[in-house]
């Protein structure tokens, strides 16, 4: 009878200690806390990338800033030219980096997409503007917001 009361307190213990665990992971983390809020990828960079195949591991630089690595998981083409792509972050939880390339009407390529993982607060908007692709910062709800 006490190995079963030692038993059901050690599965409830874990049960308690599991589901702080998650909700600790959910309220108010950052995964990004160690980036700046706003920094800057040469386009050169993810060209490279989107040359790539499905399971391919590929290193993104910043300028002035540490590699994000990731293992592209989706290649999608979209009409024309334009295609997106789905990375997973290694060295950020697993992050999902999800970007498109499309072109304008001068034949001009044009990045949008976001960096954002399940389980933390924030994420990075990934844009095109004036030739330079920049990432931003963001609250996740405010994201969805907008």
């Amino acid at each position: 009878m006490l190995r079963v009361y030692v038993t059901l307190i050690m599965i409830l213990s874990g049960y308690f200690l599991n589901a702080q665990v998650i909700s600790d992971v959910k309220s108010d983390s950052k995964l990004f806390s160690s980036l700046s809020d706003k920094f800057q990828i040469g386009s050169f960079n993810l060209d490279v990338i989107f040359d790539r195949n499905t399971g391919d591991t590929v290193l993104i630089y910043f300028r002035a800033m540490p590699v994000m690595a990731g293992v592209i998981t989706d290649k999608i083409p979209r009409r024309g030219k334009d295609i997106s792509i789905n990375i997973k972050l290694l060295n950020f939880s697993n992050a999902l980096l999800s970007i498109t390339k499309t072109f304008d009407s001068y034949n001009k390529a044009i990045y949008q997409g976001l960096i954002i993982h399940p389980n933390y607060d924030d994420a990075f908007l990934v844009k095109s503007n004036l030739g330079v692709i920049e990432l931003e910062k963001r609250q996740v709800d405010k994201i969805l917001l907008e």
